[in-house]
Parts: C-alpha cells; sequence; structure tokens
C-alpha cells in the first residue's frame, strides 16, 4: 500500500472502535456526554505547511508514512497513544533536549544529531526516529538510563498497526465483559467503573444514566 493507503487504514481502524464504544454514561450531562465522545473521536491532521515548515527548519525531510501521518492525524488521534505524549512539530528541538538528559546517566550513550522525537512518555521514555527521504524508518526507544536506544518496531507503520491493534484487543475485552461506566464531571474530571465480572453487573445492559 502507498503510505496515504496505509495511514487511511488506520484512519478506518480508529473510527470503528469509536462508533459504538462498549461504554454508558452515568451521573453524567448529555452536553458532557456529547463532548467527551466527539474528543475521544476526534482526528485531526497538521497543516501541509506546518509539516514543510518544520522539515525547513529542521533541515530533513521526514519518510513518507511519518509525513501521511502528521498529515491525517497529527493533532488528534482518536484515542491513539493515550497515556503517551505525541511530540508536537513546535517542540522536537526541546523534546530532543529532554532524550539527551535521559542519557546524561550513561557518559557512552548517543542520540543521532537529526534524531526526530515522536513520542514520550511519563518523562522517562522517548520514543524517536532517524528522518531519511524514504517511505519508511524503524522507530527506537530511549529509556533513562540506558547506555543505548534499541527499536521497538522496524517502521512507524508496524508501531501504528501494534498500537490500534492493541486498542482493539482492549475494546473486544471490554465488549466481552459487559462494558464499562463513565461518569463525566462537571470540572471535566472522567471517572470510569469496571464492574468486577463476579458482580454480575453489565454495563452493556442498561441504559445512560443523565442528569438531565
Amino acid at each position: 500500500m502507498s503510505p496515504e493507503e496505509t495511514i487511511e487504514s488506520f484512519v478506518r481502524r480508529l473510527a470503528a472502535l469509536h462508533d459504538d464504544p462498549p461504554l454508558r454514561f452515568v451521573r453524567t450531562s448529555r452536553v458532557r456526554a456529547a463532548e467527551y465522545l466527539c474528543a475521544s473521536r476526534e482526528i485531526r491532521g497538521e497543516t501541509l505547511l506546518a509539516i514543510e515548515e518544520t522539515e525547513r527548519r529542521l533541515g530533513v525531510t521526514f519518510p513518507d508514512v511519518y509525513r501521511e501521518f502528521l498529515r491525517r492525524m497529527g493533532a488528534a488521534r482518536g484515542g491513539l497513544f493515550r497515556g503517551s505524549d505525541v511530540v508536537a512539530l513546535d517542540a522536537i528541538e526541546a523534546s530532543r533536549a529532554e532524550a539527551r538528559d535521559l542519557m546524561s546517566a550513561s557518559p557512552e550513550a548517543t542520540l543521532p544529531a537529526d534524531a526526530i522525537p515522536m513520542l514520550s512518555h511519563q518523562g522517562y521514555q522517548v520514543m524517536f526516529f532517524v528522518p531519511r527521504p524514504t517511505t519508511d524508518v524503524p522507530i527506537f526507544v530511549l529509556r533513562e538510563g540506558d547506555s543505548e536506544a534499541r527499536e521497538v518496531a522496524p517502521s512507524l507503520a508496524a508501531l501504528l498497526d501494534a498500537e490500534i491493534s492493541a486498542m482493539e484487543d482492549d475494546d473486544a475485552r471490554a465488549r466481552a465483559a459487559g462494558g464499562y461506566f463513565v461518569q463525566v464531571m462537571e470540572g471535566g474530571g472522567v471517572a470510569l467503573e469496571h464492574p468486577a465480572r463476579a458482580s454480575g453487573i453489565r454495563a452493556l445492559d442498561r441504559s445512560h444514566d443523565y442528569t438531565d
């Protein structure tokens, strides 16, 4: 598949996950529920201008799959990589400096000068790639204290496929268990409740419990 077709297939899989999520709202207003669903479904890309300006600023050419990933879902990804931070285009240099800080405990460790950090996790882990004018490139992970980075995926497409597959597996398990409850509070906080199987409570057997 072309890079465009590859990323489009991932977009479709993400959209399918949000068509009928295995949840029921409790103690939540209809407006808050709609906002929650909208935010979780949002898939939005960066502008081509922003992508090209970033390449010029960094003096690199992004691989085709990464460029298409940015174009289709660089700004919002429908829950993909939830719990981690996708590095924004204007934060690449700062994230690169943070990655070097992670390596400070291992003087022998090195980070390629043109490394592009794309994903960080809670300040102790960063995923990056080395940009090349090609279709796709391997993805590496560096953790605090590591003496060297290790390859975590042979390509960005493979990483995306693995992450979305994990989301699909989680969705299937939640559905098989009867779903879960979501409360969206007025301050914006969200509480999830997964009933124990032994309780016999199945969220999907109930209606939404709206406050209005």
